[in-house]
């Protein structure tokens, strides 16, 4: 436990210094618990609040509420239909959106060697009744890249990259990836059915004001 938090405080340092040489940067701090409930070999529902930090940790950017499923097809193929709800800080307001996506997870080892791919297909609502395309849904499709090592220990390493691909959005017409993600992290076994997960990651948002994110995560899980 304790290196997972001298880990936390390195990766906060790394992300402040980083942001603060940067005049189009930002610094965050996600942190999120997952509550898994195992209902049959094969299914599984979840649970997931979290919450992020941005302007260099002075503001709330978001909270979030997650409700899911997880089926696992095969040994190493499941699929995953998740609802969230996130309300978003506009400074003078907060910003109601109903997200919800679908995963397709495969995963395949090699030796000691993890490799994983996601694909999502996401749907989301934005101000409903405050906005007129607050009805139309912006539509992406996400593929995210991971390896990750198994240590035969308590502490495993990973790496992952992902991209944002937008296919449809009438506020921001035509198609374009608009974020790219580049994480490492570590999760750590508290018990057998306890996780700790401590990441640090670059954010680039080629369409946004703040070119460049650096965020900090720390996420605690557990299964029953």
């Amino acid at each position: 436990m304790m290196r997972s938090i001298r880990l936390f405080v390195l990766a906060l340092l790394i992300g402040s210094s980083a942001a603060a040489f940067e005049p189009d940067s930002d610094f965050g701090a996600w942190f999120s618990v997952n509550v898994q409930k195992r209902v049959t070999r094969t299914f599984s529902l979840n649970v997931n609040p979290q919450v992020r930090f941005n302007r260099n940790l002075a503001t709330v950017d978001q909270y979030m509420a997650e409700l899911g499923g997880e089926f696992l097809i095969t040994r190493n193929f499941r699929a995953t239909l998740n609802y969230r709800l996130t309300e978003s800080n506009r400074l003078d307001y907060y910003s109601t959106r109903h997200r919800v996506f679908l995963d397709l997870s495969y995963k395949q080892k090699y030796g000691r060697v993890v490799i994983g791919l996601r694909e999502r297909i996401q749907s989301q609502f934005k101000d409903v009744y405050s906005s007129d395309l607050g009805r139309y849904p912006a539509w992406y499709l996400r593929t995210r890249l991971s390896v990750k090592y198994d240590t035969d220990l308590s502490w495993k390493p990973y790496a992952s990259t992902e991209i944002f691909y937008r296919t449809r959005d009438l506020e921001n017409p035509g198609n374009s990836v608009d974020q790219y993600r580049y994480e490492l992290g570590i999760d750590f076994s508290i018990t057998q059915d306890q996780t700790l997960n401590v990441f640090y990651m670059f954010k680039r948002n080629p369409e946004d004001r703040v070119y460049n994110e650096y965020i900090t995560g720390l996420g605690y899980g557990i299964t029953f």
